[in-house]
């Protein structure tokens, strides 16, 4: 038996033999030949890079992109108005004890701005009767909301439900807008 020399050293299981082959064309053309004895071809090699990175024993190591998320607490996003004196024609409503009229709450529904859950809050309604109209009602928006929430207030509660109690309950939430409306009807 001969045996013949080679300068080729055996590979590891599993890994790729690179063979590069010369072509008439003067295109390189490069074949792995794995263990298994397959050939795959390739046109022209990817130079692809390899980076390792070893960290040990570091706090606040960052790879790939930098990602801001701001989270603010409801009393961080605005600071409250100061409250502004009461005028003598506002005193005078709050002290209104008539029936809240249907007029009244349609007068007011679109007026009623940011402090919306503040106002009922403030006719004792809990948060989680608010929620359950925010959630009936989210596809229409705040002015249905406040509509449906100041409906279920005069037909649930008649004798609670005055426009004075309203008057105050919007005033000191900060929804003067509200009132003026009120004011500017009467």
């Amino acid at each position: 038996m001969d045996m013949i020399e080679t300068d080729a050293t055996p590979s590891a299981p599993g890994s790729n033999e690179k063979v590069t082959h010369d072509d008439p064309n003067n295109e390189e053309q490069t074949t792995y030949r794995n263990t298994s004895g397959k050939k795959k071809s390739k046109g022209k090699p990817t130079n692809l890079t390899k980076n390792v990175f070893y960290v040990n024993n570091c706090n606040g190591v960052h790879f790939g992109e930098k990602r801001t998320v701001i989270i603010e607490t409801k009393g961080d996003r605005k600071t409250r108005k100061k409250p502004v004196g009461m005028p003598e024609s506002v005193l005078k409503l709050t002290q209104n004890e008539e029936e809240l009229q249907t007029e009244t709450i349609n007068l007011i529904k679109s007026h009623v701005g940011e402090n919306w859950r503040d106002v009922f809050r403030a006719l004792n309604y809990s948060d989680q009767e608010i929620d359950q109209q925010e959630y009936l009602h989210h596809l229409s928006g705040i002015a249905e909301i406040v509509y449906q929430l100041l409906l279920d207030w005069k037909r649930n509660k008649p004798d609670e439900a005055t426009l004075g109690k309203l008057v105050s309950a919007l005033w000191n939430s900060g929804e003067e807008d509200a009132v003026q409306q009120i004011l500017s009807s009467k």
